[in-house]
């Protein structure tokens, strides 16, 4: 009786103490008879499609997954959830050196690009890339410096180095599976044999949005980041494993190819200039940005003529003599005016965007104080 007594007043205390505890930033909150592991279905949901999770107010969520190696702080959650929206760009010119052979020798030139004035844009949801692994490989190094297209195998290997299962380790019967019926779509759908007529578009399948999962940050209030959700998440339960970005990937490339025909865009026949100049890669993050199929989408299609230059919110406008930001005429779209898109944002563009958000919110922050009101530079 007395046992049973202490394991009441356990409970009751414990009862008392649920969604209380604050531990490094979060809310402990748990859950009665949950503490067995998450079936693969009900631990994705909460990843993948958390929405009914929230209050029907919440605009965003972030995802960080437990064994996280850094635990994101308010200024971590503000800073990624700035970066799910982008003001217009105007049109602009950029100069870049480059180097030319020539007779004698290599020579650098500044060439000049101009591009064309940009949509504001939208993400639905965030991600960062995949990273690859950190070891000496020749193949690796390849695909790190952009002189190597990433293959479906070789992607799913370094997927799974990134959740703990070793370089190199035998895949599970579920994940062979998966990844050999993604390997086999392109076959069936990429054909350009004879029976095609040569005026016929030619829309080729092609899985590339490679992303890292270990942390996701949702738009709650957008109806069509919740079917990407839906759709991601029905795609990755059916085969019963961990490599949820592996099924993204496969969601991702199967949307883009609706997208594509729907909207009558260049097919692959046509190339970009983003895409035929991959050199330029340093100076844009527009391939960071993925169209989904909307309205709004179709009227912003982007150029094939697609010049480069650095984007906007890496060109923050600040006094050279006072250091402060120079204020602009608001140029703000309404929510529903934006073009939607999938992020996918690299760890150049991340380091330099929080360098200049950092920046521009220690200047709002100290105009607050001193009773000035400031508006953040043009592009963000």
């Amino acid at each position: 009786a007395s046992d049973a007594s202490s394991k009441a007043m356990l409970e009751r205390k414990l009862d008392g103490l649920n969604g209380r505890l604050l531990y490094r930033g979060w809310i402990l909150i748990w859950v009665k008879d949950g503490m067995g592991p998450l079936s693969v279905t009900d631990k994705s949901l909460l990843k993948l499609s958390p929405s009914r999770f929230f209050h029907p107010g919440v605009r965003y969520g972030l995802f960080v997954e437990e064994n996280f190696s850094v635990s994101p702080n308010m200024e971590d959650v503000l800073f990624l959830v700035n970066e799910m929206k982008r003001r217009k760009l105007p049109d602009r010119t950029l100069k870049k050196e480059q180097k030319i052979d020539s007779p004698n020798g290599v020579i650098t030139k500044k060439v000049k690009y101009r591009i064309p004035a940009e949509p504001p844009r939208r993400a639905s949801i965030l991600f960062a890339p995949l990273r690859y692994p950190n070891i000496d490989d020749p193949v690796i190094k390849q695909y790190r410096n952009g002189h190597r297209k990433l293959t479906i195998h070789d992607a799913t290997k370094f997927m799974r180095y990134e959740v703990g299962h070793g370089h190199g380790g035998k895949e599970s019967a579920s994940l062979r599976r998966q990844r050999e019926y993604y390997e086999r779509i392109p076959s069936y759908i990429n054909k350009n044999t004879e029976l095609r007529s040569n005026y016929e578009p030619w829309y080729r399948f092609s899985m590339r949005h490679w992303v890292r999962t270990r942390w996701v940050v949702h738009d709650f209030q957008l109806e069509d980041s919740r079917l990407l959700r839906c759709d991601w998440y029905q795609e990755h339960i059916q085969w019963g494993n961990d490599l949820d970005q592996l099924s993204f990937a496969n969601v991702m490339a199967t949307r883009e190819l609706k997208r594509r025909m729907a909207h009558q865009e260049p097919d692959d026949h046509v190339k970009t200039f983003i895409e035929e100049h991959p050199e330029l890669h340093d100076l844009t993050d527009s391939y960071e940005w993925h169209p989904l199929e909307t309205d709004l989408n179709r009227l912003h299609r982007e150029p094939t003529n697609w010049q480069s230059q650095l984007p906007e919110h890496l060109q923050v406008a600040i006094d050279a003599a006072t250091g402060k930001v120079l204020q602009e005429e608001d140029d703000v779209v309404p929510d529903d005016e934006m073009p939607l898109y999938v992020r996918i944002m690299s760890e150049r563009v991340m380091a330099a965007s929080r360098k200049v958000w950092t920046k521009v919110r220690k200047q709002i922050l100290k105009a607050k104080k001193t009773g000035h009101h400031a508006k953040p530079a043009k592009g963000k």
